[in-house]
């Protein structure tokens, strides 16, 4: 989704954030693209400032994908969006 050099990030959030509301997919290919959804619901959120939006999709991401998978995510992360997920100390 490439929003974050166009200024559409409010919009972004608007398409995204319904997923938050989701009952998680049972089918692992629609599983995959929600999980990947959430996460970048929880980075736009972070951007835009909504940090109890942010936690709470790091909260989901952490629980959906496990201990060992987060963190390898979690080292890709942007700079100021993994330090901020490194500080929640999920991992």
């Amino acid at each position: 989704m490439r929003v974050y050099g166009q200024g559409k990030l409010n919009e972004a959030f608007g398409f995204l954030e319904p997923l938050a509301r989701l009952t998680e997919p049972e089918n692992p290919i629609a599983n995959g693209n929600y999980i990947e959804g959430i996460g970048m619901l929880g980075g736009i959120s972070f951007d835009l400032g909504r940090i109890d939006d942010a936690v709470k999709c790091e909260k989901m991401m952490f629980v959906k994908i496990g201990p060992a998978r987060y963190a390898r995510r979690i080292s890709h992360l942007p700079t100021r969006y993994g330090e901020f997920v490194k500080s929640l100390k999920y991992v």
